[in-house]
């Protein structure tokens, strides 16, 4: 892939950002005048400097192994496909993620391990041979590390924080699991965090002394002699846990816009975590910086130029089509997205849309109102395009565009390209407005000049889905394409047909509504009233492939919600046990991130 001067220079200034961290916080930690916070966690600490320096070599250190690790994978495919398969049959987690995170922990608890050591040296040698009290140094010196443990997790938390990330851009880290180990990461912190103040409180009652005292103020009090700490700590506390529960995926989806904005609650976490001990600093500071060269991308965006909607069409099924006048998504890839924003509806609130469709001068996306609660971000732009149409000044709302995010679909990366091994069939199995993310993609393949087989199922709890603008474009492009073998099934469950239950076993409606070949303009589709079965799915149509070669490769494409993935990925997976010659790439898209 070749990059633009600024992607270039976005990325070396991302990546120097990680030696510059170091060699400064090795500096910060031999030069007191430089620390702002209360208590400062460095040389003048009983002598703590020495072990707090090492502790910058194993973490930094840990960083460049992992980015070296990460170029080595991606130049060996078999690696690159261990660390894609996924943990177990029905989860989207890969063994890649999980890896990363264990060895998060591993490296903290490490790092921590080392404070607590020095303290514990120390200890014994301030003893002087006389017997320790084991219970009353443990406690103690636990509440030191779990602080660790947490100044470090800091520091990996923000990492993949950032949109604009070089990490992504250059390495090809994919976006859904960055997220996801941003959001166990964050997890992590919460739980240490609550550790760290039992364990405090254990200690206060263990010496006969009042808890409260960790957190109150003495009198006569000056900043930078400990007096404050506690008090910074109760601060921060409080800031994360309403970050927690606001981030809980339940809280999340039906009150995005409550998440988006206490979500800058982690910054009062970071101040005064900084301001409650200075040691967060050490390993948070490359994580700060790309996120502030990430937030000044975003703010150009916002604040520059701004473009503008060239139609919109209010789908049969409840669905939008918004197609947006634009240049940035015209080196998009199948499965990247964009965040978009609506200054009139929401100044500063950016939602991720998966890109249905771009060129060099228009990009469209797909989306559907979340909810019943007028007041979400979804129905306030919903009613802001009825009102403009009405008014004939549809083409005169503002829009502001950042990207294009996120990873090419893996599979259809050869696709139009010569001599380069391709699958025998591309399957697209999603739900709802998870249609978006699979349409570029298939015009991807239609437009080629391969020899292909392509499938889409498409699941969707609205009626009307058989008449949506997207799909009509899309079939009929198929008709076109004679080298391509083009099948659409289409499967409502709205109205009698009760949607997938997350807790059943079975997928399977009895009754069996089935419409071959309805004309929808040039577009040709089957429709099932019906839940669909993606195992007998694959194997009605993969059956027809040659099996007579050894291996078939198949492209397999999932988006939807939890329940949707956690099937298709048990279908995949049993598929895959009956039919050892065939082979499936399988890229997820979950809606939960």
């Amino acid at each position: 892939m070749k990059y633009t001067p600024g992607q270039l220079a976005f990325g070396a200034s991302s990546l120097l950002i990680f030696p510059a961290s170091a060699i400064f916080t090795y500096y910060l930690i031999d030069n007191r005048s430089w620390c702002l916070a209360d208590m400062c966690v460095d040389k003048t600490m009983a002598n703590i400097g020495p072990t707090m320096q090492q502790t910058l070599f194993v973490y930094y250190g840990f960083l460049a192994l992992a980015i070296a690790s990460i170029e080595t994978i991606r130049r060996i495919p078999r690696a690159q496909r261990l660390v894609s398969r996924p943990v177990t049959k029905s989860s989207s987690i890969t063994v890649g993620e999980l890896t990363w995170f264990i060895l998060t922990l591993l490296v903290s608890f490490g790092i921590a391990a080392m404070g607590f050591m020095f303290w514990w040296n120390r200890g014994i040698a301030k003893a002087k041979g006389k017997p320790l009290d084991l219970f009353k140094v443990t406690i103690s010196y636990l509440f030191n590390s779990s602080g660790d443990v947490v100044a470090v997790l800091m520091g990996f938390v923000m990492i993949p924080a950032s949109k604009n990330s070089f990490l992504a851009t250059f390495f090809g880290l994919p976006y859904n699991a960055m997220t996801r180990v941003h959001i166990w990461i964050g997890r992590a912190i919460w739980w240490m965090t609550v550790f760290h103040v039992v364990d405090g409180i254990i200690k206060y009652l263990y010496n006969k002394r009042d808890p409260l005292n960790m957190i109150r103020v003495p009198a006569g009090a000056e900043w930078g002699e400990e007096g404050y700490m506690g008090a910074c700590g109760v601060v921060a506390t409080v800031a994360l846990l309403i970050v927690v529960i606001t981030s809980m995926d339940f809280f999340r989806r039906k009150w995005f816009n409550t998440f988006f904005y206490t979500h800058f609650l982690v910054f009062v976490f970071i101040a005064f975590a900084y301001f409650h001990a200075s040691n967060c600093i050490y390993y948070i500071l490359p994580g700060l910086l790309m996120y502030a060269i990430d937030g000044f991308i975003r703010l150009h965006s916002r604040f520059n130029h701004k473009d503008k909607i060239k139609s919109v069409i209010f789908e049969d099924c409840s669905y939008i089509t918004l197609t947006v006048s634009t240049k940035k998504a015209s080196t998009s890839r199948p499965g990247e997205f964009m965040r978009v924003c609506f200054p009139e509806v929401s100044k500063f609130e950016f939602h991720p849309w998966s890109i249905a469709s771009a060129d060099s001068e228009t990009v469209t996306f797909l989306f559907a109102t979340v909810g019943e609660n007028k007041s979400e971000w979804t129905w306030k732009l919903h009613s802001l395009l009825l009102e403009r149409q009405a008014a004939g000044t549809l083409c005169e709302i503002d829009v502001c565009l950042q990207g294009p995010y996120g990873n090419e679909i893996e599979f259809v990366k050869t696709v139009g390209v010569v001599g380069k091994t391709k699958p025998a069939m591309y399957v697209f199995y999603v739900g709802g407005t998870g249609v978006a993310a699979s349409i570029k993609a298939i015009e991807k393949v239609l437009l080629s000049n391969d020899d292909a087989k392509v499938l889409l199922v498409w699941s969707a709890r609205v009626s009307g889905i058989e008449h949506l603008s997207l799909l009509k474009g899309l079939i009929a492009e198929g008709r076109k394409e004679s080298r391509v073998n083009f099948i659409v099934e289409l499967y409502n469950t709205y109205g009698g047909v009760a949607a997938i239950d997350m807790g059943t076993e079975s997928y399977i409606d009895s009754k069996r509504d089935e419409k071959n070949l309805v004309e929808v303009g040039l577009a040709s589709y089957q429709l099932y009233h019906q839940r669909s079965d993606f195992l007998s799915i694959l194997q009605k149509h993969v059956s027809v492939l040659d099996l007579d070669v050894s291996i078939v490769e198949v492209g397999v494409f999932v988006c939807g919600s939890a329940g949707f993935v956690k099937h298709a990925l048990e279908s995949v997976s049993q598929f895959q046990q009956e039919n050892k010659n065939v082979h499936i790439d399988l890229v997820v898209e979950p809606f939960a991130l």
